[in-house]
């Protein structure tokens, strides 16, 4: 765990734990699907949510893209849909186009 903004009585805790519902860098959730960025800011991740509604849930990675395109076609095999956040990342991972 990271703590930033330390101040007196109050404070941010970044989750560090991809796997966590917690985890601080997720770029969208859709039902019991989300896409993060990894903790190295190297890829994109799509995971699933396991675990029963209650009981303590985590994130399991399905699949692993450091493009845009990538990403895109994964997320479609999985969902068979498109989701309109992958429209605004870059084409690469860490890019700027």
């Amino acid at each position: 765990m990271m703590f930033d903004n330390m101040e007196e009585d109050t404070f941010e805790v970044k989750i560090r734990r991809e796997s966590s519902e917690s985890y601080h860098n997720v770029v969208f959730t859709s039902a019991n699907y989300r896409v993060i960025v990894c903790r190295d800011n190297i890829q994109w991740i799509i995971q699933l949510r396991r675990g029963k509604s209650g009981v303590k849930q985590r994130w399991i990675p399905l699949k692993y893209c450091t493009t845009k395109n990538a990403l895109i076609r994964e997320w479609h095999s999985l969902i068979g849909q498109f989701h309109p956040m992958l429209d605004k990342l870059p084409e690469r991972i860490g890019g700027n186009s």
